[in-house]
């Protein structure tokens, strides 16, 4: 498998976003500015924040906050090309979507042809189902390799104590996955920056999880809070977009239509409350446990949007 060492260039700056506070209490969330940033390229960056030490500086920051974000990737125009042919000649650049939660961080480039990277204790966990093949190295160091049907995996140490897993799916060539391993940063804190906002968190309750998405146009639908209480319920709240909400409403929030349901979201059970907003927005929010329905509804009520 053929491994490549990129070049660095600088990280440039773009136009304000919503973005999460650079201090105050984990799970506090409220309306800020922040910068814009693209990697090599144009890889769409979340907003950057200075002042908080890197994974190269403190393995330990390495998902220990859910506001903050401590993965970036550049590649080649070339590179960049593989994942989305159109990016090439002018088009969007790939989107990139990222989460961090309990020590782990997680960034992914490019739709459908991607590669996606598991940094901390998700990085291992990737290996089931899949069968070592040989080793490479990435950047000089030594990494394991193993495959699964079309996927191909990279599994190495990057910087010691942070184990990271490179995955290629639908059809990333061998040498696309390795160019994109070898392109990992570490040398970045960025924001955890999605398109809705609240003035405090659930009572009792403390942010564990956040995901969101960038486009070339800025952070994107797709993003996600998840609040937890000591007791392990959750309250995980969703940003599905302009997708309208397909169940037949049965309860209103804010004057807004909504319905409440009980089922599942991916493994997890639970009562589920899906609201269509004004300008097309839709969230969905999942609770489990001691959470109430009033408690989510005046939680949604009380997000703003940007």
């Amino acid at each position: 498998m053929a491994s490549a060492v990129l070049a660095v260039l600088g990280v440039g700056v773009g136009g304000s976003v919503l973005a999460w506070p650079t201090s105050g209490q984990p799970g506090e969330i409220v309306g800020g500015t922040g910068v814009d940033g693209q990697g090599l390229a144009g890889v769409p960056m979340p907003p950057s924040v200075a002042g908080r030490p890197t994974v190269l500086e403190d393995p330990g920051v390495l998902g220990s906050d859910p506001t903050l974000l401590h993965l970036s990737v550049e590649v080649e125009p070339a590179v960049l090309a593989a994942l989305q042919p159109e990016s090439s000649v002018g088009g969007p650049a790939p989107a990139t979507g990222w989460a961090s939660t309990a020590g782990s961080e997680y960034l992914s480039l490019g739709s459908p042809i991607a590669v996606d990277f598991w940094a901390g204790p998700w990085a291992l966990e990737q290996k089931r189902g899949f069968t070592r093949q040989g080793g490479v190295t990435v950047n000089g160091k030594p990494a394991e390799v193993y495959v699964a049907a079309r996927q191909r995996l990279i599994v190495w140490e990057p910087v010691p104590g942070v184990s990271v897993a490179a995955r290629g799916i639908n059809g990333t060539t061998e040498e696309v996955l390795a160019a994109v391993a070898a392109g990992l940063r570490f040398d970045r804190v960025s924001s955890c920056a999605v398109r809705f906002a609240s003035p405090a968190p659930p009572p009792a309750a403390a942010l564990s999880r956040c995901d969101t998405n960038v486009t070339d146009e800025g952070v994107a639908s797709g993003g996600r809070l998840v609040y937890r209480r000591a007791d392990g319920s959750t309250l995980d709240t969703r940003d599905r977009g302009g997708e309208p909400s397909r169940e037949t409403p049965n309860a209103e929030v804010a004057g807004h239509p909504a319905n409440w349901r009980t089922g599942d979201v991916q493994g997890v059970s639970g009562d589920i409350l899906t609201v269509d907003l004004p300008g097309g927005r839709n969230v969905l929010v999942l609770i489990t446990g001691s959470f109430t329905r009033e408690e989510v509804e005046a939680f949604v009520a009380g997000l703003t949007w940007s």
